[in-house]
């Protein structure tokens, strides 16, 4: 063990340090926020099952704790808790950025993947040489309002993951016309922190769902 961390470790027991005193200087640094020699003094008086009538610890335990300086070595030892308690939520935060993280990027996944889809069946319709074929894409279950809240809640977790800010206006999709919805959406798939990439693109006309020449909406 080098110096420098015989310094760091210096509540370890010293060279030539009685193992009596050691003891009893364990438990006067245990003892935290209520660190006193009186008090370690009358935690030892008690398990042993003897009565203190003492006002103040005894002068031996005052020359002790001077001599193998129980007060800065305490104080490291408090340091060193400090630092790898410290540790552990740092690891704990970056597990749950890294989770928040994840879930906002599967969201804004989900998002892009329910874009693909309209919210009414379709029946497209196109020519094989003499042969008519029909083809019916069904609708998710979705509304289009669904999608900014999501984006939203996606770009919150996000923020978190990333420590940034998350006050954001709140969005009121009630009062929000289909266009100025899909344009939020678009917006959002380009700017939000969980997007990579270049957004998915969003279906022609998809602000009025209006089916094109060769298609039939169905109910």
């Amino acid at each position: 063990m080098d110096a420098q961390q015989e310094q760091v470790q210096s509540w370890l027991q010293r060279p030539g340090e009685p193992h009596k005193w050691f003891i009893r200087f364990e438990r006067y640094k245990l003892l935290g926020s209520r660190r006193s020699l009186f008090t370690a003094y009358q935690h030892e008086r008690e398990e042993a099952g003897k009565p203190h009538t003492r006002q103040g610890a005894p002068q031996s335990w005052r020359n002790a704790s001077i001599k193998y300086e129980w007060e800065s070595r305490a104080q490291a030892w408090d340091l060193e808790q400090i630092e790898i308690e410290t540790a552990k939520w740092e690891e704990r935060r970056a597990i749950l950025r890294e989770k928040e993280w994840q879930v906002s990027t599967s969201i804004v996944a989900r998002v892009e993947e329910m874009l693909k889809f309209p919210l009414a069946a379709i029946t497209r319709t196109h020519q094989d040489g003499d042969t008519t074929i029909q083809t019916e894409i069904k609708p998710v279950r979705w509304s289009l309002r669904d999608a900014p809240t999501m984006m939203d809640t996606a770009s919150k977790l996000a923020r978190l993951a990333a420590e940034m800010a998350t006050s954001r206006g709140h969005l009121d999709v009630d009062n929000m016309t289909d266009a100025e919805i899909v344009e939020l959406i678009k917006k959002e798939l380009g700017t939000s922190p969980a997007s990579s990439g270049k957004p998915a693109a969003l279906p022609a006309d998809s602000s009025t769902n209006q089916p094109t020449d060769n298609e039939q909406r169905s109910a």
